[in-house]
């Protein structure tokens, strides 16, 4: 799933996403914080000049990848 992030929090474009494609609630997802620091890495994204930036990490079960381009990629873990 890619999406182009407009709005300013990339915190909530990531939870909006696993919510349309887990068709789950907010609460049902574990803190976000819990596994990346969401400060940091609302910082690192928005200061970055490198449009070939990617960060990634695992969080629900799927691989986040969020570039410096403004993209949100979401990719399920294999089992």
């Amino acid at each position: 799933m890619m999406r182009q992030l407009y709005g300013d929090n990339i915190v909530v474009e990531i939870v909006e996403q696993f919510m349309k494609l887990d068709g789950c609630g907010l609460t049902e997802l574990p803190p976000l914080q819990e596994t990346i620091d969401v400060d940091a890495l609302e910082s690192l994204l928005t200061s970055a000049d490198d449009s070939d930036l990617i960060v990634q990490f695992e969080y629900n079960d799927a691989t986040v990848s969020l570039t410096g381009e403004g993209s949100v990629i979401i990719h399920p873990l294999e089992e």
